[in-house]
């Protein structure tokens, strides 16, 4: 005969392998093996997490491209459409339009598509560092909601460098 045990509440959150069968543990009532696509509330209930909504078509109906989200405030956020050489921009439900010719907005890149899931990515206010192996780091600036740059990043910290060719020394005190 099964048992069921009711579980009231599940604000232990996923408990890890290493807590299987530790019924003495206060949490392990209250905690799951896996809760997959799931909100956990703080009073103890779980609600369906959010799906995503369809705004529109990418660039190319029969390439991948990779959704990335870009929070410069929480009122200005934007999600960008990485395509194989190629980022587009979408905000507020809309895709982002050039203001001289009302096509969507795009600035060019030399990633393919079979490199897009490789694309690592780090945000600071309205710059985005974009690493891969294969190219060089790219600077994403967002200058204005409709005007985007993607350029190489310069490095020029000659402290760093394995030979000091110029005057610029360091003492260290």
């Amino acid at each position: 005969m099964a048992i069921n045990q009711l579980i009231q509440s599940f604000n232990a959150g996923e408990l890890s392998p290493l807590l299987d069968a530790r019924t003495t543990l206060e949490k392990y009532g209250s905690g799951c093996l896996a809760l997959e696509n799931f909100l956990i509330r703080p009073y103890g209930g779980v609600d369906r997490r959010p799906g995503t909504e369809y705004l529109g078509r990418a660039k190319y109906a029969n390439k991948q491209c990779r959704l990335i989200g870009f929070n410069f405030s929480t009122t200005t956020r934007f999600i960008l459409e990485f395509g194989e050489q190629y980022i587009r921009f979408w905000s507020n439900g809309l895709q982002v339009a050039d203001p001289n010719s009302g096509q969507p907005l795009e600035v060019s890149t030399n990633y393919l598509e079979c490199e897009l899931r490789q694309i690592q990515y780090v945000q600071i206010n309205d710059v985005m560092y974009l690493v891969h192996p294969l190219h060089a780091v790219r600077k994403l600036s967002r200058i204005a909601d409709n005007n985007w740059t993607c350029t190489d990043v310069s490095w020029t910290w000659p402290a760093f460098l394995d030979e000091n060719t110029s005057a610029i020394k360091i003492t260290p005190s």
